[in-house]
């Protein structure tokens, strides 16, 4: 399918692979959020760079670990606004620590 961030289909617009990872992150709890986010982000990564195997396509074969954690901090901003724009109609039950994370966040400097 043509997405933006689909490695198999190029695009003049780039976003980082982590723009779709935020978006998950943040209809989830706290405790996945703060707790497993850098074991789900390492995991990511080595499955990333299996995909890509030895060709290493679209130039994110020099895509570091750093990088991927520090382009998901910067995402996380628009995350924030995404979760508050479109997921405000979720039961109260479904919603995540919403208030943790985004102090977690503001810590960071992104926001």
């Amino acid at each position: 399918d043509c997405w933006n961030n689909n490695i198999m289909f190029k695009t003049c617009s780039y976003r980082p692979p982590t723009f779709d990872l935020v978006d998950c992150f943040m209809l989830q709890s706290w405790d996945l959020f703060h707790n497993h986010r850098d074991a789900i982000l390492e995991r990511y990564h080595r499955e990333l760079q299996k995909a890509l195997g030895e060709k290493k396509s679209a130039g994110l074969h020099l895509y570091t670990l750093d990088e991927l954690k520090a382009d998901f901090r910067a995402d996380c901003a628009y995350g924030v606004y995404e979760r508050l724009i479109y997921a405000s109609g979720l039961h109260l039950s479904q919603q995540p620590d919403l208030l943790q994370i985004v102090k977690e966040i503001r810590d960071w400097g992104v926001i």
